[in-house]
């Protein structure tokens, strides 16, 4: 959450980096799903534990969207940028994304832990 907060208040990003200079046009997009992917995986499995699967899944997603909502928000009172209603729904798909993947691997995980041990 910081590091969105850190990008967030820059007024420019490194676009001419080599490493993110390949994905031209999309960096803003790709930028947004990572970032969030990466924010759902890890609220999802700091909560799972917990919670369990269900509950962790919704609040999980409750929280990408304040979340996403205020770094918008945030991003209004920054020199440069401004919020987009299409970065808060990039966002939510890259929570959901993270989401659907670990909806696939934890449970196997699991199953695969308790066999062997």
């Amino acid at each position: 959450m910081a590091l969105i907060l850190f990008l967030s208040s820059r007024s420019s990003l490194p676009g001419d980096s080599p490493a993110v200079a390949w994905l031209g046009q999309y960096q803003d997009e790709v930028g947004h799903l990572v970032e969030y992917g990466i924010l759902g995986m890890l609220a999802y499995l700091s909560l799972f534990p917990s919670l369990g699967g269900r509950r962790a899944c919704m609040l999980t997603l409750g929280l990408g969207v304040v979340f996403s909502l205020g770094d918008e928000a945030f991003q209004s009172l920054i020199p440069n940028r401004t919020p987009e209603f299409k970065d808060v729904v990039l966002d939510m798909v890259g929570v959901v994304s993270s989401l659907v993947l670990l909806g696939g691997i934890v449970p196997r995980l699991t199953r695969y832990l308790r066999k062997s041990g």
